[in-house]
């Protein structure tokens, strides 16, 4: 759950009021998830010890925007989490896109059109040599 408040006071105030309705429903906030961060940009300024937060996979933080007169500006905004670019990263590299090609292999002959077929496994290569009748 993402709340905004305007200030620190505000948010403090907020986060007592959730933690008492769900001790009321029967539930409880986990202390361990649960912070206050300070959304920094241009006119916010200062440092506090949380100005970053990751929610479903985004990380929420001050980042280089273009402001109206085309000037860079820090503004509060989402991106994707280091977590889950990671997570992203290790799917490729198991599709082991650098192993692939889209070319097929043809021996040149005179009139007989002869196809090699190649599959690499880890340890082996399997050739396939296939003749297309016409």
């Amino acid at each position: 759950m993402v709340v905004h408040a305007g200030t620190k006071k505000q948010a403090e105030y907020l986060k007592y009021s959730i933690a008492r309705r769900l001790k009321e429903c029967g539930l409880e906030v986990n202390e361990g998830k649960t912070r206050i961060v300070f959304c920094r940009d241009g006119q916010r300024t200062g440092a506090h010890a949380h100005e970053r937060f990751t929610f479903l996979g985004f990380e929420f933080g001050a980042r280089g925007a273009l402001n109206t007169e085309g000037g860079i500006v820090d503004k509060f905004l989402p991106a994707i989490s280091p977590e889950a670019a990671k997570e992203i990263r290790e799917t490729v590299r198991i599709w082991r896109l650098h192993r692939r090609s889209r070319h097929t292999l043809t021996l040149p002959t005179t009139s007989t059109p002869w196809y090699i077929s190649v599959q690499a496994s880890q340890a082996t290569w399997n050739i396939t040599f296939t003749w297309l009748s016409p």
